[in-house]
């Protein structure tokens, strides 16, 4: 959660981009973002009405109050990446960086739930793993975690760049590689390496064993799991893709300091999750 005072010794501890969401409108200042569809600008007034008084905007739009506080940029959502680029280098505990093309929410999750065991856990909410959603998830960060949890989704080539920058994670999960988004790459291959990219200043890289033609740097650094990687995993519970993300989740705790037998402890209590995205058992193996 930010923590920035605006004009007048106003304290901002949330950031707002849709006015639809507004919860503690004193303490919240509005990103105005342009987006395909919509144009943020156009609802300044809204949140304004809502009781907002701090807005970031692009220079020559939106309206002017008298009693409101508005700082101009040229690219409003630009600024909103640097300031959770800036707000991410506040913390030195240590932040977990999650992509693959399925599978991250799910991992996510169960290693948040692993974790919170032994600690205070501050991570992406819901599937917020687009270049907004990550800026948002970084915002979240606060002093009293110790770790974070942050997904990273790209649809095209180039965006893995500026989240890594965002995120700097120092572990990094690839869950899986698969055809998600494929009409914007050329091939599988340059899916895994725009991916790849999250990765390179990571300390520890853990990587789904199916996965194939890691880029050297990263594989001499990486630990290859699988759904057989943790035996005592209650199989009854999980069908072999859920066993696989758990998998992924538990590697990725014991690399924070919990043993192998106490994750599996807590990974058998854990139940499925009901997510966007499920997998289901069909015949013939499909």
């Amino acid at each position: 959660m930010i923590g920035v005072k605006s004009e007048g010794d106003h304290l901002i501890q949330q950031v707002i981009t849709d006015t639809r969401k507004i919860s503690s409108p004193e303490h919240s200042i509005f990103f105005a973002l342009k987006g395909n569809f919509r144009d943020g600008h156009e609802f300044i007034r809204d949140a304004y009405d809502q009781g907002i008084r701090s807005f970031v905007v692009e220079k020559g739009t939106g309206e002017r109050f008298v009693d409101a506080f508005f700082i101009e940029v040229d690219d409003s959502f630009a600024a909103l990446q640097k300031l959770a680029t800036e707000h991410r280098k506040r913390f030195d505990y240590p932040v977990i960086g999650i992509t693959g093309s399925s599978g991250k929410t799910t991992v996510k999750e169960f290693l948040a739930q692993i974790l919170s065991e032994r600690m205070v856990i501050a991570r992406s909410p819901k599937s917020y793993n687009s270049q907004l959603g990550v800026a948002l998830s970084l915002l979240e960060l606060h002093d009293n975690a110790d770790a974070g949890i942050i997904e990273a989704g790209i649809s095209q080539p180039g965006e893995m760049e500026t989240l890594e920058k965002m995120i700097q994670p120092s572990v990094g999960i690839l869950t899986s590689i698969g055809s998600a988004h494929s009409e914007n790459f050329p091939s599988k291959e340059a899916i895994l390496k725009e991916k790849c990219k999250l990765f390179y200043n990571a300390n520890e890289l853990i990587i789904h064993s199916g996965i194939e033609n890691i880029p050297e740097e990263l594989e001499i650094k990486a630990h290859f799991v699988d759904a057989t990687t943790f035996p005592n995993i209650d199989q009854s519970k999980l069908s072999k893709v859920l066993k696989e993300d758990m998998s992924l989740a538990i590697s990725a705790a014991m690399l924070m300091g919990m043993t192998q037998n106490e994750c599996e402890s807590i990974a058998n209590k854990i139940k499925p999750l009901a997510l966007r995205s499920e997998t289901f058992e069909g015949i013939n193996n499909s």
